[in-house]
C-alpha cells in the first residue's frame, strides 16, 4: 500500500500543475515556452497583449501575446516574441507564432 502512495501522491501533484497551468492564458503561455526548451524565460515572463498586431488568420477564440523579454532561438538568431494563445472549453493552449 505504501509503494502505491509512493507514485500516486507525485503524479497527482504534476497533473494538478499541469491543469493548473493550462486554465489560464499566462500560465498556458508559460507552459508553451517551457515546452519549447526555455525553462529560465518561462519562470521570468513578462507579458505586453498589442492588440493592434491582430493577424487575419488569427481565429475568434485565440490572443496574440507579444513576450517583453523574449527567448533567443540560437539556430535562426531570433527573439521568439509572438505567441498565441487558443482557448478550448475551460482550458488555454500556447503555441509559437512566429513573425
Amino acid at each position: 500500500m505504501k509503494k502505491k502512495f509512493k507514485y500516486i501522491i507525485p503524479a497527482v501533484i504534476i497533473l494538478c500543475m499541469l491543469v493548473y497551468l493550462s486554465l489560464t492564458p499566462t500560465g498556458a503561455l508559460r507552459f508553451a515556452v517551457l515546452r519549447n526548451g526555455y525553462v529560465i524565460n518561462a519562470a521570468n515572463l513578462k507579458l505586453s497583449k498589442d492588440p493592434c498586431k491582430m493577424p487575419i488568420d488569427i481565429q475568434i477564440n485565440q490572443t496574440i501575446y507579444t513576450i517583453i523579454n523574449p527567448p533567443f532561438e540560437e539556430q535562426t538568431q531570433t527573439p521568439l516574441e509572438n505567441w498565441v494563445i487558443s482557448k478550448y472549453g475551460p482550458f488555454y493552449w500556447g503555441e509559437y507564432y512566429g513573425w
